[in-house]
């Protein structure tokens, strides 16, 4: 092997060597990237099903407002039924 044969080999070893470092430190610096965004995302999901459980609970003190409303408006209704049917056998 001549040293001209011996450089080109070097030569290309070298490219090689140079190419899968360049490979490697494309794919950690990637999968370092993609873990910083997934992190991100589950920051501000976190803080969007907060949101949501504060929701849900705002909803579930205005779903028993609502329901204790509804059940004063049936017993007022049942009581002007009464009223009504006393005035109607004039009796009030």
């Amino acid at each position: 092997m001549t040293d001209k044969e011996y450089t080109r080999v070097q030569f290309i070893a070298a490219l090689i060597i140079g190419f899968i470092l360049g490979l490697f430190t494309g794919a950690l610096i990637t999968g370092m990237r993609i873990d910083a965004e997934i992190r991100n995302d589950q920051v501000e999901l976190q803080g969007q099903v907060e949101e949501i459980m504060a929701d849900k609970v705002e909803i579930e003190d205005l779903i028993d407002e609502l329901s204790l409303q509804l059940e004063g408006v049936k017993t007022e209704r049942r009581s002007l039924e009464k009223l009504k049917i006393l005035w109607s056998k004039g009796e009030y």
